[in-house]
């Protein structure tokens, strides 16, 4: 991953789940870091505000069955790791769409 897809990802991510722009800081510099801090993230909304993070998942346009899927076999502490992979993959596709014709 590029950092301009990095970057991309990353404003993609705070757009999408209507984050404080601090709460990933400019100092990621690795998809590892960023799904580090977006693993409590996701963590919290799954425990508080379920809802929010429903409407989130449909925004970044989740596939609706790999959702279901997730929410039915994964581990419940595993859960929130494996949403964050569902939102990183699908925002670097967008990601990577947007550079590729933006150049």
């Amino acid at each position: 991953m590029t950092d301009r897809q990095l970057t991309c990802t990353i404003e993609l991510v705070v757009k999408d789940l209507s984050l404080e722009q601090n709460i990933i800081p400019e100092s990621t510099n690795s998809f590892d870091d960023l799904k580090a801090k977006l693993i409590p993230v996701i963590n919290s909304l799954l425990n508080t505000d379920f809802n929010r993070l429903l409407n989130s998942l449909y925004r970044i346009d989740i596939d609706e069955n790999k959702l279901k899927s997730t929410l039915a076999m994964v581990k419940p502490e595993l859960l929130a790791e494996s949403i964050t992979d569902l939102i990183l993959n699908r925002e670097m596709e967008k990601a990577a769409t947007r550079i590729k014709y933006s150049s």
